[in-house]
């Protein structure tokens, strides 16, 4: 009994230290927690603040992807006007050729036609004493009677 009461003694002696020791390592386990606590509200924040960010950026992301397929049709539409107006100038140049031909062609039969319409004026002029201008255009003829 002796022994019990000594270390019953001994153990009373040492209570306060240890209560004290609980109480320290009790503080420190509820700053530890606390710690970790703010650790996981900081995480789950940034958590949600980058799926914002990722529903932001999806948005963005559909939203280019839409102008992108408008700009693939402007794109389409603007190939095949192009394609029209190449044929249409391709067909104005070969208008233009044949114009130019006939042209060339008119121009050829009416040098040949002027002298025998100046020819024809003449054998008129000596018929029919009529007066004929000469300073008018190639294919225009003017005249009037002498009295």
């Amino acid at each position: 009994q002796l022994i019990l009461r000594r270390n019953k003694e001994k153990l009373k002696g040492q209570l306060p230290a240890l209560f004290d020791t609980i109480l320290e390592k009790q503080k420190v386990m509820t700053q530890i927690l606390e710690g970790v606590a703010e650790m996981e509200e900081n995480v789950g924040q940034r958590l949600l603040d980058l799926e914002e960010q990722k529903k932001h950026r999806k948005k963005e992301l559909e939203n280019v992807e839409e102008q992108l397929q408008q700009c693939m049709a402007k794109s389409q539409i603007t190939d095949s006007e192009l394609q029209f107006l190449q044929s249409e100038l391709e067909s104005l140049r070969s208008s233009e050729k044949e114009l130019e031909a006939l042209q060339n062609e008119v121009d050829e039969d009416t040098t040949e036609i002027i002298p025998s319409a100046v020819y024809v004026a003449q054998l008129y002029h000596l018929i029919t004493k009529i007066k004929w201008e000469y300073d008018t255009p190639p294919n225009i003829l003017k005249g009037g009677k002498k009295l």
